[in-house]
Protein backbone atom coordinates (compact mmCIF):
# COMPACT_ATOMS: atom_id res chain seq x y z
CA UNK A 1 0.00 0.00 0.00
CA UNK A 2 1.37 3.38 -0.81
CA UNK A 3 0.21 7.04 0.07
CA UNK A 4 -0.02 9.84 -2.00
CA UNK A 5 2.76 12.02 -2.02
CA UNK A 6 3.52 15.39 -3.92
CA UNK A 7 4.82 15.19 -7.56
CA UNK A 8 8.06 14.80 -7.42
CA UNK A 9 8.83 13.36 -4.01
CA UNK A 10 8.68 9.47 -2.79
CA UNK A 11 6.86 8.63 0.54
CA UNK A 12 9.07 6.96 2.90
CA UNK A 13 7.11 4.80 5.79
CA UNK A 14 8.03 6.41 9.70
CA UNK A 15 9.50 2.75 10.06
CA UNK A 16 11.88 3.64 7.46
CA UNK A 17 12.89 6.84 8.40
CA UNK A 18 13.32 5.87 12.04
CA UNK A 19 15.40 2.92 10.90
CA UNK A 20 17.64 5.40 8.90
CA UNK A 21 17.71 8.00 11.79
CA UNK A 22 18.58 4.98 14.25
CA UNK A 23 21.53 4.18 11.94
CA UNK A 24 22.98 7.51 12.08
CA UNK A 25 23.60 7.90 15.17
CA UNK A 26 25.13 3.92 15.88
CA UNK A 27 28.93 4.00 16.02
CA UNK A 28 30.48 1.93 13.91
CA UNK A 29 30.56 -1.36 15.52
CA UNK A 30 26.76 -0.79 17.15
CA UNK A 31 26.15 -0.89 13.63
CA UNK A 32 28.04 -4.22 13.46
CA UNK A 33 26.30 -5.77 16.59
CA UNK A 34 23.07 -4.81 14.87
CA UNK A 35 23.12 -6.37 11.72
CA UNK A 36 25.68 -9.35 12.97
CA UNK A 37 24.15 -9.85 16.53
CA UNK A 38 20.85 -8.37 16.76
CA UNK A 39 21.52 -5.83 19.34
CA UNK A 40 22.96 -2.21 20.01
CA UNK A 41 25.83 -2.50 22.73
CA UNK A 42 25.80 0.46 24.85
CA UNK A 43 27.88 2.18 27.73
CA UNK A 44 25.71 4.14 30.09
CA UNK A 45 27.08 7.77 31.41
CA UNK A 46 28.04 6.04 34.58
CA UNK A 47 30.15 3.19 33.15
CA UNK A 48 27.41 0.57 33.20
CA UNK A 49 27.10 -1.73 30.00
CA UNK A 50 23.85 -2.59 28.54
CA UNK A 51 22.72 -4.48 25.29
CA UNK A 52 19.23 -3.49 23.72
CA UNK A 53 17.79 -6.13 21.84
CA UNK A 54 16.57 -5.04 18.48
CA UNK A 55 14.04 -7.63 18.06
CA UNK A 56 11.62 -6.13 20.35
CA UNK A 57 10.72 -3.17 22.69
CA UNK A 58 9.87 -4.72 25.38
CA UNK A 59 12.01 -6.03 28.41
CA UNK A 60 14.74 -5.56 25.55
CA UNK A 61 17.49 -4.07 27.67
CA UNK A 62 19.70 -6.34 29.89
CA UNK A 63 22.76 -5.64 31.61
CA UNK A 64 26.01 -6.99 29.90
CA UNK A 65 26.39 -9.67 32.23
CA UNK A 66 22.80 -11.13 31.52
CA UNK A 67 21.28 -10.69 35.02
CA UNK A 68 19.02 -8.31 35.17
CA UNK A 69 16.56 -6.95 31.93
CA UNK A 70 15.12 -3.81 32.17
CA UNK A 71 12.03 -2.98 30.43
CA UNK A 72 11.84 1.17 29.86
CA UNK A 73 10.09 1.79 26.31
CA UNK A 74 7.57 5.33 24.86
CA UNK A 75 4.20 5.92 26.99
CA UNK A 76 2.81 6.58 23.11
CA UNK A 77 2.98 4.10 19.82
CA UNK A 78 6.11 4.85 18.14
CA UNK A 79 8.38 2.52 15.35
CA UNK A 80 10.42 0.20 16.88
CA UNK A 81 13.85 1.80 15.63
CA UNK A 82 12.76 5.03 17.52
CA UNK A 83 12.41 3.47 20.74
CA UNK A 84 15.87 1.54 20.84
CA UNK A 85 17.51 5.27 19.68
CA UNK A 86 15.79 6.48 22.55
CA UNK A 87 16.65 3.65 25.14
CA UNK A 88 20.24 4.18 23.32
CA UNK A 89 20.76 7.95 24.15
CA UNK A 90 18.73 7.86 27.68
CA UNK A 91 21.73 5.36 28.94
CA UNK A 92 24.48 7.21 26.87
CA UNK A 93 23.29 10.48 28.03
CA UNK A 94 21.58 9.97 31.86
CA UNK A 95 22.35 6.48 33.60
CA UNK A 96 21.15 7.08 36.58
CA UNK A 97 17.70 8.58 34.93
CA UNK A 98 17.46 5.48 32.46
CA UNK A 99 17.80 3.33 36.28
CA UNK A 100 15.14 4.99 37.75
CA UNK A 101 12.58 4.96 35.28
CA UNK A 102 13.58 1.43 34.14
CA UNK A 103 11.59 -1.40 35.60
CA UNK A 104 14.10 -4.48 36.21
CA UNK A 105 13.76 -7.59 36.13
CA UNK A 106 16.37 -10.23 38.17
CA UNK A 107 17.18 -13.47 36.79
CA UNK A 108 18.71 -15.63 39.39
CA UNK A 109 20.83 -18.76 39.21
CA UNK A 110 19.40 -22.16 40.00
CA UNK A 111 21.39 -22.23 42.92
CA UNK A 112 20.11 -18.53 44.19
CA UNK A 113 16.52 -19.36 44.78
CA UNK A 114 15.40 -20.19 48.30
CA UNK A 115 12.56 -22.56 48.34
CA UNK A 116 12.57 -22.05 51.93
CA UNK A 117 10.49 -19.01 51.12
CA UNK A 118 8.00 -20.24 48.77
CA UNK A 119 4.59 -22.82 50.12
Amino acid sequence: MTSSSPAGTSAVSPGVKARDLLFSKLTDVQERYVRNLRYIPVTGSMGGHYHIDVKGTVQNICSADGRIVYCAGPLTPMPDADVWLCQKLLIEADEEEFLRVADPIRYMRQSEIRYDRYI
